[in-house]
Order: C-alpha cells, then sequence, then structure tokens
C-alpha cells in the first residue's frame, strides 16, 4: 500500500486543530449532577481500592480503572474538571487515530483519513467528551478498537494473541460495554473466512468475559436483568427502536439538541432542513447501490458489524446518546467510505457527494459548539442550584425533609438541558455530603400542570 507522508501531516494538523477546538468548547464545564457520583471523597485506602469495592454512590458501575484515574486526578487537582476534560480528548484523539490505520487497512490512506477527520468532529461525542464520568467510555471503546485492530488485521501468533487478550482485559475493566468485542469479532470472521482458524482465540475472549461476567458476580455488583421498566432492564422489544436511534444519531452531523427542540417548538423549517439534507444521502446511497450492486451484500454485513458494536446497550429499556458512542468510530468509517464512493459517480452525485462532505464538516463542527455551550448553561445552573440547596439543608431541623417543587417546563434532554431542580436530581448525596448532614433527607416533587 502506497504512503502518502502529505496527507499524514494533512491529518495529524487537523486532528490536533480538532483537539483544540475541543478543549476550547469543553474545557469549562465542571462537574454537575450525576458527575458528583464519581467523586471519591475521602479518599480510598489504598490506589487499587475500587478494583474490589463498589463506589459508595454508584454501586452498579464496576469501572475500576475510571474510579482510579479519578481518584488519582481528584487527589492532585480537586474539582479542577480540565485534567478530566484533557483525558478525554486525548483518548478521543486516540480513538481517530486508531480510525484511520483500520480503515486504511480496509481500504486506502484517503478513506481513514476523511473517516478519522469525521469523528474527531463529529457531534454524537459531546457527551462522552464533556461530562466528567464518561472516562470510562472513551477508554472502553479505545481498547476495544484497538483489540479489533490486532485480532483483524496482525499475523496470527502468540505476541498477536497477548496483546489483544491485554487489550480486551483493559477494555472491560474500563466498561463493561466492552464485551462487544466477541460478536464483533465472531461476525467479522465469519465474514471473511476466518471463522474456524481464529476459533482459539474467541473461545479464550469469550472465556475472559465469562470471567469479567463471575467477577462482577462474587464481588456482589448488581446484574442486567430481563423485564420491568428499570433504564438497565433488558428488553428485545425495544431492539429496533433502539437501533434506529442510534444509527441515525451516529450518522447524523445536525445536533440531536436541536432536532429535539424543533420537535418541541414545531420548528418545522429546521426540521425541513435536516430532512432534505438526509433526502440528499439517501439519494446518494441509492444511486450508488443501482451502479455498484456488489456494494449491498457488505453493507448488510457493515450493518451487522455496528449494531453488534451496541451490545449489550441496545437491548436496554432506554438508551442514552453516550451509548452510540462505541459505535461511531466504526460509522464514520462507512461515511467516509460512502462520500469517497460518490465522487465515482457520474457528475452530478460527483458534485453532490462532495457538497454533502462538505456541510457534514460545518454543521458537524456548529453542533459540537451548540450542545457544549447547551451543557455549560446547564452545569452553571446546576451549580446556582447546588448552592441554594446546600444552603437550605444546613437550616434543617435534625432527621429533616427538604421538599423540592419542581416547576414545570416545556421539556428537558439528557445532561444538556434540565428542568428546575432536575438539573441536581442526581447529586443529592453530595448534597448532604458538602452540607455536612448525612441526616437529612431530600425529596424532589413535580408541579401538576395547569394545561388543560
Amino acid at each position: 500500500m502506497q504512503s502518502h507522508p502529505a496527507i499524514r501531516i494533512f491529518l495529524a494538523i487537523v486532528l490536533l486543530s480538532a483537539s483544540l477546538f475541543w478543549l476550547k468548547c469543553i474545557k469549562d464545564i465542571p462537574y454537575y449532577d450525576d458527575d458528583y457520583q464519581f467523586y471519591f471523597d475521602p479518599p480510598p485506602p489504598s490506589a487499587f481500592h475500587y478494583f474490589l469495592h463498589k463506589n459508595p454512590r454508584n454501586a452498579y458501575a464496576w469501572r475500576p480503572l475510571e474510579a482510579t484515574a479519578l481518584v488519582f486526578i481528584q487527589q492532585k487537582w480537586g474539582l479542577n474538571p480540565f485534567p478530566i476534560h484533557f483525558a478525554a480528548v486525548a483518548g478521543h484523539l486516540l480513538i481517530a487515530i486508531s480510525l484511520f490505520y483500520i480503515f486504511r487497512k480496509l481500504y486506502d490512506e484517503k478513506i481513514g483519513v476523511i473517516a478519522a477527520i469525521l469523528f474527531s468532529i463529529h457531534p454524537a461525542a459531546v457527551h462522552p467528551a464533556a461530562s466528567i464520568d464518561t472516562l470510562s467510555q472513551i477508554y472502553g471503546v479505545l481498547f476495544t478498537y484497538l483489540a479489533g485492530y490486532i485480532f483483524l488485521f496482525r499475523d496470527k501468533s502468540i505476541t498477536r494473541d497477548i496483546l489483544g487478550f491485554a487489550c480486551v482485559v483493559i477494555a472491560l475493566l474500563w466498561k463493561e460495554t466492552s464485551i462487544c468485542i466477541f460478536p464483533v469479532l465472531f461476525l467479522a470472521y465469519f465474514l471473511t473466512g476466518k471463522l474456524r482458524a481464529e476459533k482459539r482465540a474467541l473461545i479464550m475472549i469469550l472465556i475472559l468475559i465469562a470471567g469479567y461476567v463471575a467477577a462482577r458476580h462474587v464481588l456482589d455488583f448488581p446484574s442486567l436483568k430481563f423485564g420491568g421498566s428499570g433504564r438497565f432492564g433488558i428488553n428485545f422489544f425495544r431492539v429496533p427502536a433502539n437501533l434506529a436511534v442510534l444509527w441515525f444519531t451516529a450518522l447524523n452531523p445536525f445536533s440531536t439538541l436541536q432536532i429535539f427542540i424543533a420537535q418541541k417548538t414545531r420548528d418545522f423549517s429546521f426540521l425541513l432542513l435536516v430532512g432534505c439534507y438526509f433526502l440528499i444521502l439517501l439519494l446518494l446511497l441509492v444511486t450508488l447501490l443501482y451502479k455498484q450492486k456488489q456494494l449491498i451484500r457488505i453493507s448488510v454485513w457493515f450493518f451487522l458489524i455496528g449494531s453488534a458494536l451496541l451490545i449489550p446497550t441496545v437491548f436496554f429499556n432506554h438508551v442514552s446518546e453516550l451509548y452510540v458512542y462505541g459505535l461511531l468510530p466504526f460509522a464514520c468509517g462507512l461515511l467516509a467510505v460512502f462520500f469517497i464512493k460518490t465522487f465515482e459517480l457520474p457528475r452530478w452525485a460527483n458534485y453532490l457527494g462532495k457538497l454533502s462532505l462538505i456541510v457534514f464538516l460545518f454543521v458537524s463542527i456548529s453542533s459540537v459548539y451548540t450542545k457544549s455551550a447547551a451543557m455549560f448553561s446547564t452545569a452553571k445552573q446546576a451549580e446556582r442550584l447546588s448552592d441554594e440547596v446546600v444552603n437550605a439543608v444546613k437550616l434543617q431541623p435534625q432527621g429533616g425533609t427538604l421538599i423540592l417543587q419542581n416547576p414545570e417546563c416545556k421539556y428537558q434532554y439528557s445532561i444538556f438541558v434540565a428542568c428546575g431542580y432536575e438539573a441536581i436530581n442526581e447529586s443529592f448525596d453530595w448534597i448532604l455530603y458538602k452540607a455536612g448532614r448525612p441526616d437529612v433527607k431530600i425529596e424532589m416533587r413535580q408541579e401538576k400542570s395547569t394545561v388543560e
């Protein structure tokens, strides 16, 4: 494969610029809401405490590498969010670099470059990159993709297997969603005809995942449950809707926050703009598949592999935009292939494909900025309310209950737009700790609507 140093230099400049842009957008976003579930004060007795013990504020999350990293950062810098944001942006950049090498192997350097650039500025990355408690998401995805690269593109050897298994273990210790590595490799080996040859590697990965699940059980961490209305309950009937939402988010350059607000406020002009853009992409896709029918089969396989990257979250009762991050690098790679392939179409489609790519890039940058600004605004709202509630808690009688009457609002969206006290709904334990009043209870009640 011919290497082009100029292309790599261009990519390095773009990724560095993207990283600086991210830091400018998110550097001042502080801890808020459920970020305080991952504030470790007092510090644990040892650096490896959370490998064997639960997080007192979030018993579900056995993510020992994230907990250890946050303990270290908080001991050195306290509640200063910048070191965490820097680590998040660095991880995001490393995934973009690994994506370049993956699609360089699959196709060529040009597609690898476009894939890395699309991923580096994608608005769906705002949630994991700008939050405090999402280093596990970023680095879990990073080591999952590194494991995939090693097992798929390196020659079979003991060294390859050791490196690959090490990445799988590290990925699992960052976040439980890295169990997706098994179905992804299974599908990839089946597609390439290597399933029999790589059976031993797959069995070893399955054993590692089984060991991970067993360790969670021995340490008494909660497991996923079938049925029920809880957020993490498993509901197979939700899979089609979850797939549609997560794939749309991964392939969409427009701010999902703006789309949501436009739906609520009936801003049909913006929704029409989004619809027209996707109509153009659909037209280009149909034209491409008509001209190159061999792409239909590989597209189906890529859809299956991409969907496997969403395991187990795709089975949940509720999916967050955060969960799309595992699919996002692969989806950006597919977008890069799609845009480059449109350049091979007749002149009208060629121009339309190039224009669509340019629009995607500029809209993505704008969406990252607006979503980051919304997070910053909500974080400041949470800081103000938190200080008010801390003062109110201090005035409560022994064993008293503080009732927070939350106002009715038109809409709220994930971590980006919160309605009143919803901005601090997940940080009541932190507020009681800060007030020094663990005896007090905090309840939030929603005002009833007066609208008929």
